[in-house]
C-alpha cells in the first residue's frame, strides 16, 4: 500500500511538472505573440503617418501660398474655398500627429525631458491657448479658486501642455452653455490639475472607456457629430502616466464632468 501510494504521488508530481512546463511555454508564446502584434500595430501607425505627411505638406503649403497672393489676387469665393481647404489640411495634420504620438508610445520611443515645471504657469498657458476657442463658443474659460503659485512638478512642459490641451479641447467640444474652468490643488505629495465643464457629461459606464484608444461615445454621437479619432484623451492619459501621474474622471450625463490630473510634486513636498 505504501509502495502504491508513493508511486501515485510520484506520477502526480511528474504530471504536475509537465503541466507547469506546458503552461510556462504557453505563457511565453502568448507574450511573444502580444509583442509581435504590438510591434506590428506600431509599425502600421507609423507607416500611415508617414504616408499622410507628404500630401498634407503639399496641401498646407500650396494653400498658404495661394491665399498669400503668390499666383495673383483671389476673388472672395476663391479665398473662402481655399481657406476651407487649409483648415481641413490643418485638422488632418493634427490627426496625423496623434497617430505618430501613439505609434511612438506603443513602441516605447517617446522620450521626455525632466525639468521643474510650474503647474500654475502650465494651466495659464493652456488657458491662453484655448481662449479663442472658448470665445467663439461664448463660453467663459476661468480659473477656479486660488491657484497655488509655488506648486512645481518634474516633467516635460510641452508634453504636459499637450495632455492638458487634449482634455480641455474635449471639454470645450462638448460644452454648449455654462462655463469651463481650470483649477489647481495640492494633495499630499501630488499636484492636482482639475478641468471642469457644464457640458454633456459622462455616464457611469463611460468613466473608464473615455481614456481608451479610438473609443467614442455612442450617446454623444447622437447629440453631436463625432470628430477626430478618439485618441486625444488616451494620449493625455499615457503622457500623464509617463510622468508617474494618473488621470480620472467624474461626472453625470447631461450635467457636466470633471477630469483630475494628478502629478507628483517636486520632492513630494512644497518647494
Amino acid at each position: 500500500g505504501v509502495g502504491l501510494l508513493s508511486a501515485a504521488l510520484l506520477a502526480l508530481s511528474v504530471h504536475l511538472a509537465l503541466l507547469a512546463r506546458r503552461q510556462s511555454r504557453l505563457v511565453e508564446e502568448q507574450r511573444r505573440e502580444a509583442e509581435a502584434a504590438s510591434g506590428a500595430k506600431s509599425r502600421f501607425l507609423a507607416n500611415i503617418s508617414r504616408e499622410l505627411t507628404n500630401p498634407l505638406n503639399s496641401i498646407l503649403g500650396f494653400s498658404s501660398l495661394l491665399l498669400g497672393g503668390r499666383s495673383g489676387a483671389l476673388n472672395p469665393d476663391q479665398s473662402e474655398d481655399l481657406l476651407a481647404v487649409l483648415k481641413g489640411g490643418q485638422r488632418l495634420s493634427e490627426l496625423d500627429g496623434q497617430l505618430l504620438d501613439l505609434a511612438r508610445l506603443e513602441a516605447g520611443a517617446s522620450r521626455l525631458s525632466r525639468e521643474p515645471v510650474s503647474a500654475s504657469r502650465l494651466i495659464e498657458e493652456v488657458r491662453a491657448a484655448f481662449a479663442g476657442v472658448a470665445l467663439r463658443k461664448g463660453l467663459p474659460l476661468e480659473l477656479e479658486g486660488d491657484v497655488p503659485p509655488a506648486a512645481v512638478v518634474l516633467g516635460d512642459a510641452a508634453r504636459l501642455r499637450q495632455a492638458l490641451g487634449a482634455i480641455l479641447d474635449n471639454s470645450l467640444k462638448f460644452t454648449h452653455r455654462g462655463k469651463v474652468t481650470l483649477g489647481l490643488l495640492e494633495r499630499d505629495a501630488d499636484v492636482v490639475i482639475v478641468i471642469r465643464d457644464t457640458g454633456l457629461g459622462i455616464s457611469p459606464d463611460e468613466k473608464e472607456k473615455i481614456f481608451e484608444a479610438f473609443w467614442q461615445s455612442e450617446r454623444l454621437a447622437k447629440i453631436k457629430k463625432a470628430e477626430g479619432l478618439g485618441l486625444g484623451l488616451h494620449l493625455a492619459k499615457r503622457i500623464v502616466e509617463q510622468h508617474g501621474g494618473r488621470v480620472s474622471a467624474q461626472g453625470e450625463a447631461g450635467v457636466g464632468s470633471a477630469v483630475f490630473v494628478s502629478l507628483p510634486r517636486v520632492n513630494g513636498e512644497k518647494p
